[in-house]
């Protein structure tokens, strides 16, 4: 294979994570996602995961290859980036630290939330609900560094389309909701069940994940410009 298809394979795995973390989300809809509780009741986790193991097992499957699947897809984007800022690239580099701090913590969340599916009704629940819950919580603040200096470079450079950087914007503000949301036990900023806390966020990755990734494989083969500042 080409060095071309090489870099279409990277930035095509965007593409995948999101399909993996939307069909994920699928199935958590068709699983009564109303019962899921708030951090405040999170003594309520137990029976929520006997109810659904099996459901919640698969999801942890898709979501952790779908981080996996994320961090190729990151070396992509830090190449790409890397090349048009020029120098050091000091703004990359943050970019890349920034996302690869947000896979590790949020993997991290789901190693906790594994560990209740697989053994419910022999392990502490509660608490391992409550660690995964803040663990991708702070996640996605950390993903706010990696969003906004992608943002930065895109729009010091325009080696994306520029609606790539201002989505990013967009998602850096949304994920930054993740500093909040670790405090607020329960209501729209929680990590586990809110609107602000946890969906949005959620949904502003996902969102700019697949729109990157295609941006990034439609420019493979292009010729990268460095622009001296």
């Amino acid at each position: 294979m080409t060095t071309q298809h090489w870099e279409r394979l990277g930035a095509a795995s965007g593409i995948v994570a999101a399909i993996l973390f939307g069909v994920s989300f699928v199935i958590f809809l068709v699983n009564d996602p109303a019962d899921v509780p708030d951090v405040l009741h999170a003594g309520d986790y137990a029976e929520f995961v006997r109810e659904h193991q099996e459901a919640l097992k698969v999801q942890v499957l898709l979501n952790s290859l779908g981080i996996v699947l994320f961090l190729w897809f990151l070396g992509s984007l830090w190449s790409r980036l890397r090349a048009a800022e020029g120098g050091p690239a000091r703004v990359s580099a943050i970019a890349s630290a920034g996302g690869i701090a947000g896979a590790v913590a949020v993997l991290m969340g789901f190693v906790f939330e594994a560990s209740a599916a697989i053994a419910p009704t022999t392990i502490d629940v509660t608490t391992l609900y409550v660690m995964a819950t803040m663990s991708i919580g702070l996640g996605a603040a950390a993903f706010t560094v990696f969003f906004l200096a992608v943002a930065r470079v895109i729009l010091d450079t325009r080696v994306l389309p520029l609606v790539i950087g201002g989505l990013a914007i967009v998602a850096g503000v949304a994920s930054a909701l993740g500093f909040v949301s670790i405090f607020a036990d329960e209501g729209v900023f929680n990590a586990a069940t809110g609107a602000f806390g946890f969906w949005v966020r959620f949904g502003a990755f996902v969102v700019w994940l697949a729109l990157a990734s295609v941006a990034l494989i439609v420019t493979v083969g292009r010729r990268t410009t460095t622009r001296r500042r």
